[in-house]
């Protein structure tokens, strides 16, 4: 008898362990991050990245795609394009640039929130450095819709020295990869005088 309840007693415990293991690796995801990390198109929360080489006078990307040339002043900038978010409710961003062995060369970090209704929307945003949380330079921005855009500026310029290879561009909402975009720094070339 004792011995039947010694079993039961380690199964029960062995059940709620495994539970316990299940639930620390789902984690608290948002359903928006799950859904913007599988690609879901269903209505709801969306995300799109887009990467270029640089903005016209008007704000137009100019030189969009994955493949940019170290230069005497050259950058890749990126943009994160939010769609269908929740209003009041609070998001946290990381825009991480990875260099092409894998390491983490810097991070971009934000929480922000929508609110409004109609064409009358604004975001908040609470820019954070990664290094001091404490940090904070705060930014509101006009919406449409519940949407915003986010972006980050990578610096190729010679002077920088950066490493051509295949780099990354990632982003994360709610702390869950939600985007990967692979891109090319290809070496600078000089062009022949004359």
């Amino acid at each position: 008898m004792l011995r039947e309840r010694g079993l039961n007693g380690r199964r029960l415990f062995l059940g709620a362990a495994v539970i316990t293991a299940c639930l620390a690796l789902v984690g608290c995801e948002s359903g928006e991050s799950r859904r913007m990390r599988a690609g879901d198109t269903t209505p709801g929360p969306a995300l799109q990245v887009e990467l270029c080489r640089k903005l016209s006078k008007k704000g137009k990307r100019q030189d969009v795609g994955h493949e940019f040339t170290i230069g005497e002043k050259s950058s890749v900038l990126a943009f994160a394009d939010f769609t269908g978010l929740q209003a009041d409710r609070n998001y946290t961003v990381h825009m991480v640039w990875i260099r092409p062995d894998g390491r983490e060369l810097f991070r971009r970090f934000a929480e922000f929130s929508l609110s409004g209704e109609g064409e009358a929307w604004t975001a908040e945003v609470l820019w954070k450095d990664a290094l001091d949380l404490n940090d904070i330079k705060r930014e509101e921005i006009a919406a449409t819709g519940p949407a915003l855009t986010l972006d980050s500026t990578f610096n190729i310029s010679t002077d920088k020295e950066r490493e051509p290879g295949k780099w990354l561009f990632r982003v994360y909402l709610d702390r869950r990869l939600v985007r990967e975009e692979a891109f090319t720094v290809a070496p600078f070339q000089e062009v022949p005088a004359g």
